[in-house]
This record gives structure tokens, sequence and C-alpha cells, in this order.
């Protein structure tokens, strides 16, 4: 969507240098008539970060890239490391296997799983969508899980399937392949943030859990304490300083949410919220230079204090 709503009532969008890193993406993006989440179709224009436009919705507050990337073009970019890195430098170690199975990222893993444990009668069938070569399956697995993965990428499902004895399915989340009423937990690492309609999403979830079936879904948290002082930095410098903003709100991501919109998210798609976990992003996992990982870690550790973490975990059952 080209014409933005009339905001001339609220505070001016933040609207930094124009840059063309992202100029080779723009004949991919489309746009949304509605609000992904309400169908509102009243929304603020938040940033303008290059030809990325963030907007806010005034209906349900969920903050939507628009236009944005689709399905097909999201899975051109990260099946190929040289796109990952046109979007950011941070994905240069996005398909090397450790990134994923780093210490902090196995201690979240297992946190998680532990919840899911406290939740339930007994560890049963797992499903993780989108789950790459499996990192977390594989610690589930080792925890006593009966684990499937769902990975489009054959590559990479075939080395779950041959590594690591895991079933594992090389369609799309949507194939009548992948069986209706089948597991009691099914999870999705960073992935919701992709998807241009996240309550087809969480419908299809629905169909394959099983009667008070377990969601685990984790994204971004965008209420935190980075996203507050990245706000502020560009706000205050009038636009002359977008570093922090370019940073968290990237082309491959369509939405952007928050503890509140996401659990927003689970009610309307009839899921109740049992367990909302905050942690932080694992650093080690990117790329980025010696000076920035200190600052940064610097800073997400004063988020802890403020339980402003970048990241949320959120379990929901059917």
């Amino acid at each position: 969507m080209k014409n933005l709503t009339n905001t001339s009532m609220l505070p001016p969008a933040v609207d930094p240098p124009s840059s063309d890193r992202l100029a080779w993406a723009e004949p991919y993006l489309n746009g949304y008539a509605a609000c992904p989440l309400c169908e509102g179709k009243s929304w603020q224009n938040l940033y303008e970060i290059g030809i990325l436009k963030v907007h806010c919705c005034r209906g349900c507050s969920l903050m939507f890239l628009n236009p944005c990337l689709m399905p097909e073009e999201q899975k051109l970019i990260f099946s190929s490391p040289e796109m990952l890195k046109k979007v950011s430098l941070f994905f240069a170690h996005y398909h090397n296997d450790r990134s994923w199975s780093t210490p902090k990222t196995t201690e979240i893993y297992r946190s998680v799983l532990a919840q899911m444990e406290g939740l339930l009668p007994g560890k049963g069938t797992l499903l993780d969508v989108g789950c790459g070569k499996g990192a977390f399956l594989v610690l589930a697995k080792e925890m006593g899980w009966q684990t499937v993965g769902l990975e489009p990428n054959f590559n990479a499902a075939e080395t779950l399937r041959k590594q690591h004895d895991i079933p594992a399915l090389d369609c799309d989340f949507f194939d009548p392949r992948v069986a209706e009423q089948m597991y009691d937990v099914i999870s999705l690492w960073d992935l919701i943030e992709h998807t241009p309609n996240p309550k087809i999403w969480m419908e299809r979830c629905r169909a394959l859990l099983k009667p008070g079936g377990l969601l685990v879904i984790a994204t971004p948290n965008h209420a935190s304490l980075l996203d507050g002082l990245a706000h502020w930095a560009c706000r205050l410098s009038f636009g002359r300083v977008p570093a922090g903003l370019e940073k968290l709100y990237t082309i491959d991501h369509t939405l952007y949410l928050t503890g509140a919109t996401l659990a927003d998210l689970f009610q309307r798609t009839d899921f109740r919220v049992l367990k909302t976990i905050k942690v932080n992003t694992d650093l080690s996992r990117y790329h980025m230079s010696a000076a920035f990982r200190v600052f940064a870690e610097i800073l997400l550790a004063a988020s802890w204090a403020f339980h402003l973490q970048n990241r949320v975990v959120m379990i929901g059952s059917k």
C-alpha cells in the first residue's frame, strides 16, 4: 500500500536519512490493505528507514512493515548466505551449525523445555516448525521428547534425519502431509515475525495440536530497552542517528511484536496464555565488531534490571 492513512494528528514519523542499502529489495515488496492482527485500516507511520516503512496499528498496537516481503521472497533470502548478508551483516554466521547450539542458546532451549514439562502430564510428541538443522530438537530428544521437524529446505531436513535420526518433513507447513491433531507441542522459534498473516499460522497450529496441546512461540520483543534507546536516539537527533533502528527493524521481519501484541495474537486465535518468558539475544550467534559486542552486552545486562529484555517466549494451550 503506497497511500498511507492520514496521520496529521499524530507526532511526525522519524525519517532517517535515505539509504540505498536495501534498494535491491524494493521490487519484491507488497502492501497490506489492513492490519494483519485486528484487520483495522488505520495506522500511524512510526519510522521510515530507507525503503522500510514501519507502522503501528491504532486498533491493536501491532507494529508491522508495510509494504513487506512475501513468503516466497523470504524463502529466497533465508536459503542464501549472500542474500542474508545483504539484509544485514549480523547474519554472516546464520548458516553455521554452531551458531544455533551455543551454550547460552542451549540453556534457553533447556529452560523452555523444562517449562513445557511442567505444563503437560508427560513428555509427548514435539513438532518444531522451521527447525533448520534441529538444534532445539536434538536437545529435546536428549531430554526424552518424541521429536519431529518441519523444514522446507531439503538439505537441512536431510541433515536432521541422517545425523540425528529425527524425522523431518521437508514440505510446507500447510501441506496436507502434516497430519492434524498429532502433536502435544508445536514450537515456532524466530518464525512468526516473518509471516505476513500470523493468524493463519496460529489457526494451522490449532489444527495440528492435540486437545490441550501447547504452542510455543519465540520472537524478538520490541518493547525492550534496546528498542527504547534506539527510538529516542533517532527522535532526539531528528533522524540523524538511525543506526539502532536499522539494526532492530529489518526487511526480513514483517511483524515487530511485543509481549502484549503476541498475547493478543494468542487470544484472538483461541489460545490461552500460560507462560511468558523474557530472555536476551545470544550475541555469540551474530557477526559484529568486538567494540559493538561489548557495548551491546552492557545494554543487554542493563535490560535485565528493568525487565526489558529483547526477546519473548510465550507458551499457550489449545
